[in-house]
């Protein structure tokens, strides 16, 4: 009679349905790492949005103030050197863009001058006369990140204010 209910208990938990322990260790194990893989794509999705954002804020910034160079005063070769195109006459011009953000900064950073004899630009200015053409490098810089654009500003005979 022992040995009945043995066979019998024997049989009815074999017959029981679900799941042992190492199981649910496993699926928890599981969904965890997909969990956390997916919480790893949202930061990283997160962060290179932020990166983008920063240099799209560089790149308009740049292209706003280049804008401002192109209709300010020109600055044509001179004689007295206090008069010259230089990057510290061209950053200190009245009216040029201030940038909105806080903490960003925007300079020229090099001047080069149209030479027509030898018809590429040049670091200084051409002894002869002033040829009407320079190009100005720009920077831009935010949040440790730096952006850089160029302009070619030619005389003009009406500044436009």
């Amino acid at each position: 009679m022992m040995e009945r209910l043995v066979q019998d208990r024997i049989e009815s938990s074999r017959d029981q349905a679900g799941f042992s322990l190492i199981e649910v260790l496993i699926c928890i194990m599981l969904a965890g790492t997909v969990i956390l893989g997916l919480a790893y794509g949202m930061l990283t999705l997160m962060r290179v949005n932020k990166s983008t954002s920063e240099r799209e804020q560089i790149q308009l910034a740049i292209g706003n103030y280049t804008e401002r160079i192109l209709v300010s005063k020109y600055i044509p070769c001179a004689a007295a050197p206090a008069q010259q195109p230089t990057v510290a006459n061209y950053n200190a011009l009245p009216g040029l863009w201030t940038p909105t953000l806080s903490g960003m900064t925007a300079k020229i950073t090099k001047v080069e001058y149209w030479n027509d004899s030898t018809e590429r630009f040049v670091a200084a200015c051409p002894t002869t006369s002033d040829q009407g053409t320079q190009r100005l490098n720009v920077e831009v810089a935010w949040r440790g990140r730096t952006g850089t654009g160029q302009v070619v500003i030619a005389h003009r005979s009406d500044p436009t204010p």
